[in-house]
């Protein structure tokens, strides 16, 4: 917007130079085209403005508004998770599961291609979630220097998960895939939240395991 400002600026200067010029020369035909230039620039900007923010300003086919920002459900996991992050030195301290064969490209927490999750253009991102999916929580999990891994094997999952070595695990309650019993028996506790994903209301399972949690508070 602000590059685009200029030549707007240059253009509203240049109808403004035309229509004092014609009416200095008594120009009324002149005259009136510059005036309704200027008026329809400015309803047209108006009403996009009006349209976009002001009138169903919460609908979901808005794209000014973000929806990243979940309830204040979360609030408790993350202070939970940075405390945790604060005495756990062995391995990532949380770990983000997407295991569906059909990859959901707006909603997955995880990046498909894991050749991918060791590098990022972005120093503030980590590399193996998909940034704007996750929002908020990479920009929470960043502040605090919580490490983050991914997984996208349900295998895997279960073997780290009943290794107990990550204290928490997180996934989409949709997500066919989740090995939900191994989890409860390896002695996670889930806790869930609605999250804002890809224009899609997504229930957010935090698996968090009680040892991790009781030392973070001790």
């Amino acid at each position: 917007m602000v590059p685009l400002a200029v030549p707007a600026a240059v253009g509203a200067v240049t109808i403004c130079h035309w229509g004092a010029q014609a009416l200095e020369s008594g120009d009324g035909i002149n005259v009136a085209l510059s005036i309704m230039t200027v008026l329809l620039v400015a309803v047209l900007v108006g009403s996009i403005a009006v349209s976009n923010v002001y009138v169903n300003e919460t609908a979901d086919e808005n794209p000014l508004v973000q929806y990243a920002q979940p309830d204040n459900g979360l609030t408790e996991h993350v202070e939970t998770i940075n405390r945790i992050a604060q005495f756990h030195e062995s391995g990532p301290d949380v770990l983000f599961y997407y295991g569906e064969t059909e990859y959901d490209d707006r909603r997955a927490f995880v990046e498909a291609d894991q050749s991918t999750w060791d590098s990022s253009a972005f120093p503030h991102r980590y590399h193996c979630i998909r940034w704007y999916n996750s929002l908020p929580l990479g920009w929470y999990f960043r502040t605090d220097d919580v490490a983050i891994s991914c997984e996208r094997d349900r295998s895997e999952l279960s073997d780290r998960a009943s290794a107990g070595t990550v204290p928490v695990i997180v996934t989409q309650y949709a997500d066919r895939t989740v090995p939900a019993q191994q989890l409860r028996q390896a002695g996670y506790d889930r806790r869930g939240y609605y999250h804002r994903a890809g224009g899609r209301w997504v229930y957010t399972s935090v698996w968090v395991h009680p040892t991790y949690a009781q030392n973070s508070t001790s």
